[in-house]
């Protein structure tokens, strides 16, 4: 059974990566559509030297961080906190989006994170709300 840490150092060494998220995939769950939500990731320094982040890229402009930059001394960790503005659908969509998380090493491509929700037009969760 691995540590927090023990699974964050067994990561950095199999991407050769000093910088490493401790959650690839974050499940937003039901959301309305139209809605702003949030959620947040772990990211670890895994290096011995200290890593700024620079900023997160997402391949939607639905998310925004107001966490970056930030500095991360060696083995330190910290949150990173995800705002989504949730598109407006007609229908009940699964979605998916990925973010990358910029740090100033690992040539500027740091972990990968997997976004996921299913979306529900704002008139439907209203109905099944309603006794």
């Amino acid at each position: 059974m691995f540590t927090d840490l023990g699974r964050d150092i067994q990561t950095s060494v199999f991407e050769g990566r000093q910088l490493v998220a401790q959650t690839r995939i974050v499940n937003l769950g039901t959301v309305r559509s139209g809605e702003q939500v949030w959620c947040s990731f772990d990211v670890r320094n895994i290096g011995l030297d200290s890593v700024r982040v620079l900023g997160i890229e997402a391949d939607c402009a639905c998310m925004v961080s107001s966490d970056v930059p930030f500095s991360l001394s060696p083995f330190a960790k910290r949150a990173v906190r995800i705002t989504v503005s949730v598109p407006h659908v007609a229908c009940t969509q699964d979605v998916w989006h990925l973010l990358r998380v910029l740090p100033d090493c690992d040539g500027g491509k740091g972990p990968i994170i997997r976004l996921t929700m299913r979306v529900e037009p704002a008139q439907a969760l209203t109905q099944r709300e309603e006794p």
